[in-house]
């Protein structure tokens, strides 16, 4: 099954090997083709792409890669002439293809020294290549050798643990080096083509391509994606309620026991819908680092985004100033309130465009107390002046 979906592949670059071996001359450039320069290694392209939503950080880890040794085998090729070839492709040498940088695709933030940024265009790239060892095939027959290179993930790799919210990249690449010979002793390294295997049910096709491998972390939004946003909104009641009363808001982030380190953008808006910037307004909080307090008033509204789903958000209320407090998180799916200290809410957020409601009450009283501390006074005042009525009379009657 495997030997007929090359066919197609190795057709092209089959006639292209047999144009390059007849005419002596190096092949013409090709998406998925690099060609070598006559002697010496080859190197080809590698390119890691994590695109999300333009809101949300870098994912603080690292993306490993596998180059394997492809099969091999003996395939008819027919020509667009209907002219048939027999081509054999060898299973690949050890050591023949390795990664320049075996961790050119560390997104982790301490080995970024250039810091950590937000990519508003929501597109984090970094790029290498991988060596084609001459060494290796110049005592070899010359001929095709077949690679595969893969992204590792939970779904290929035993043990490995994947990053929450990112969609690994299952593609396999199949890479193929046309090893030459120069009419004599020689061998060289002629061109190697890079082949993208798509499946689709039982079907698989290849086609030429460039070495990109591209994780999703947030951007697609279908079923709401798998990066999320929270707003915590203040709200004021009552008769009393002062607008320009502020209230002090605390928002930390942890995933599992201690946290993953990731960034989770803060926005903070004013009531007249503002961005409020300033040196005591934070950019980021970390998941599993120290809190973040935000001072906010009326109107206000905290978003905190790329939120993935087993990211527990806690939020806290403090210096109410004598209102009463109340929240309203059923647009927060998955948020609840402390059982034990009702300012405190938490959970993890399980859709885009969540929604926290910090409601505080202060109104009038009726002042009846005033009436109760003062009763007293009034009736020693009048039983006083019934007292002194009934002493004076009884005086007039003595007289």
């Amino acid at each position: 099954m495997r030997k007929k979906r090359l066919v197609n592949v190795l057709t092209s670059a089959a006639l292209t090997a047999a144009l390059v071996m007849s005419m002596g001359m190096t092949a013409m450039a090709d998406t998925g083709v690099t060609n070598g320069s006559g002697s010496g290694d080859v190197s080809v392209a590698i390119k890691k792409i994590v695109a999300t939503d333009g809101k949300t950080y870098q994912p603080n880890t690292n993306f490993e890669y596998e180059i394997s040794l492809g099969d091999g085998g003996t395939y008819t090729v027919t020509d667009a002439n209907g002219d048939t070839q027999s081509l054999s492709v060898n299973e690949g040498l050890v050591g023949g293809l390795s990664l320049a940088e075996s961790n050119f695709a560390d997104y982790t933030y301490d080995n970024d020294t250039d810091g950590v940024t937000l990519d508003a265009t929501g597109s984090y790239e970094k790029s290498s290549t991988i060596t084609v060892n001459a060494s290796v095939f110049a005592g070899a027959t010359p001929g095709i050798y077949h690679y595969t290179v893969i992204e590792k993930s939970s779904a290929n790799t035993t043990g490995y643990e994947d990053y929450s919210g990112v969609t690994y990249d299952d593609t396999t690449y199949d890479v193929y080096v046309y090893v030459l010979n120069n009419g004599g002793t020689s061998n060289y390294i002629g061109y190697v083509v890079v082949a993208k295997e798509s499946v689709s049910g039982d079907s698989v096709t290849y086609t030429k391509s460039d070495l990109t491998f591209t994780n999703d972390y947030g951007a697609d939004s279908t079923d709401d994606g798998s990066t999320h946003d929270l707003t915590i909104e203040k709200a004021l009641a009552g008769t009393l309620q002062d607008a320009t009363d502020p209230f002090t808001v605390t928002v930390a982030v942890k995933t599992g026991a201690s946290g993953n380190g990731q960034y989770y953008q803060i926005i903070l808006v004013d009531g007249e819908g503002n961005t409020v910037t300033g040196t005591d307004v934070a950019d980021y909080v970390v998941d599993g680092g120290n809190a973040v307090s935000l001072t906010i008033k009326k109107g206000y509204k905290i978003t905190i985004n790329g939120l993935t789903e087993d990211a527990v958000v806690t939020v806290t209320e403090t210096n109410t100033s004598g209102y009463t407090a109340s929240y309203d998180v059923t647009s927060a799916d998955g948020m609840t309130q402390d059982e034990s200290d009702s300012t405190i809410l938490s959970g993890s957020i399980t859709k885009d465009e969540a929604k926290a409601t910090l409601t505080n009450t202060k109104d009038a009283t009726t002042p009846t107390g005033i009436i109760l501390n003062f009763a007293p006074y009034i009736l020693l005042v009048a039983f006083a002046g019934v007292f002194a009525v009934l002493f004076l009379g009884k005086k007039r009657e003595e007289i």
